[in-house]
């Protein structure tokens, strides 16, 4: 009898899972639908453990394509879109390792390491320590546009809003003058993706917090 295909439960990564022949639900028609309708901010609310690490690891190869091999017999490769997708270097955030922070003193530095996170895989420097988190979210686009000849940059994020959930979650409920810090400094940061909208795309991902899952928002 032939060997049936493992299922993936060590990893959530797709160049790991195709490249091990384990099994892998084909949903690249999906993303193909999403590309289609050229869609520059997409908001993909998911429960936990329901792939988004996976999409977002599928997107970063399916831009970045160092090997077409990994997409063989998959339906984006069927239907010849694939061929016709741009290469472009893609800076994928993990904003899930931002944790808590006094906002005031441990902001930048915790969005400054997931930037250096997202540049390390390009062998790009990792921002200065005075940068201002914004300011190294920029540079970063910067650089790897320059890499790339001044074409697009792919930008994925992935728990876009752990920074938030993990403050309401973690302890009392802050005051509202620490939450309103916080919130202006991640519209800052996030401002400059928005900068970028209207020439590449960019895809924001984020798990189901603890306060949805108990039928309630954050304030």
């Amino acid at each position: 009898m032939p060997t049936l295909p493992t299922l993936p439960r060590d990893t959530a990564y797709f160049a790991a899972i195709r490249r091990r022949g384990q099994v892998y639900v084909d949903k690249t028609a999906y993303i193909q639908r999403l590309l289609e309708e050229d869609t520059r901010y997409a908001l993909l609310a998911r429960p936990r453990r329901f792939g988004k690490t996976l999409l977002l690891s599928t997107l970063q190869h399916l831009f970045e394509r160092a090997s077409d091999d990994l997409f063989q017999g998959l339906d984006i490769e069927r239907s010849g879109f694939l061929a016709g997708v741009p290469r472009m270097p893609a800076l994928q955030l993990d904003m899930s390792g931002t944790g808590s922070f006094d906002p005031e003193i441990d902001l930048h530095r915790s969005l400054r390491r997931v930037v250096g996170a997202a540049l390390r895989p390009h062998g790009l420097p990792a921002p200065a320590p005075d940068a201002l988190s914004w300011e190294a979210l920029e540079d970063a686009i910067w650089a790897l546009q320059a890499r790339n000849g001044g074409a697009g940059v792919a930008v994925l994020v992935d728990e876009y809003d752990a920074p938030l959930t993990d403050m309401w979650s973690d302890g009392p409920p802050p005051s509202n003058e620490r939450q309103e810090r916080l919130l202006e400094h991640l519209r800052i940061f996030y401002r400059v993706l928005k900068k970028w909208m209207r020439a590449w795309p960019s895809f924001f991902l984020r798990a189901l917090s603890k306060f949805q899952e108990q039928g309630c928002s954050p304030p």
